[in-house]
């Protein structure tokens, strides 16, 4: 998809995307970290009532943070709600 910007030697780091081609520089952070770590503070200040805002379903990012969210909402017991999950 990027290989002719190699060919043409221009420097390309790739942001939040991932892909197979592990030549290119990439920054990536931690969805499933970020929504899990972003859930678990709302709990810890005694909300239980949370809705989780998750974007498009179909990338990894919204697979991992919605998983991520999933996972806090468990450790701590609190039932899902899936008329919450936008």
């Amino acid at each position: 998809m990027f290989h002719w910007i190699r060919e043409m030697g221009i420097p390309l780091t790739l942001m939040d995307r991932v892909i197979d081609d592990h030549r290119f520089t990439r920054v990536v952070v931690d969805d499933f970290g970020g929504a899990f770590a972003a859930t678990e503070q709302a709990i810890a200040v005694g909300h239980r009532r949370i809705a989780h805002l998750g974007g498009a379903e179909g990338t990894n990012i919204g697979r991992a943070r919605a998983r991520g969210f999933l996972s806090a909402l468990e450790r701590h017991g609190i039932p899902v709600r899936p008329e919450w999950l936008i």
